[in-house]
């Protein structure tokens, strides 16, 4: 027998919860100084070269926000060190590139509503999942 789902639960989280923690802060780091890259270049000047280094960085944001719907279900459900979940993250993102792409759609919807219509934050986060496990 398996267990309980709460038993479960609270085994895997307690398992990956070290690795989660330090990849959330890595990740939360380079957010934050890509976007602070894109206000320094946006104070610094308003021609082209100025747009090609934003749109530089909304990309690596992009990228990035891509990889991390990867890559903490694959800390939940796999053990393995830091580089090599990132290597075979950053892989599935490019393997399925599409997939990708819509399952950052998915994200940015969810939380576009829920940023219009703050009530929705009660709902919209199950409805989302709900959404991705029928186009995943």
């Amino acid at each position: 027998s398996r267990g309980y789902v709460w038993q479960q639960f609270w085994r895997g989280f307690k398992s990956s919860f070290k690795q989660s923690t330090i990849l959330w802060l890595i990740f939360a780091l380079i957010m934050f100084l890509l976007y602070n890259d894109i206000q320094i270049v946006g104070l610094l000047g308003t021609g082209n070269l100025a747009f090609a280094a934003k749109v530089f960085f909304i990309v690596l944001m992009v990228i990035l926000c891509m990889v991390i719907i990867y890559i903490f279900p694959y800390v939940a459900r796999f053990s393995a060190p830091l580089k090599s979940v990132a290597k075979n993250c950053v892989f599935m993102m490019v393997r399925h590139l599409p997939w990708s792409f819509l399952a950052l759609l998915v994200v940015a919807v969810t939380a576009f509503v829920m940023w219009l219509i703050p009530i929705t934050l009660f709902i919209m986060p199950t409805l989302g999942a709900l959404v991705s496990t029928f186009i995943f």
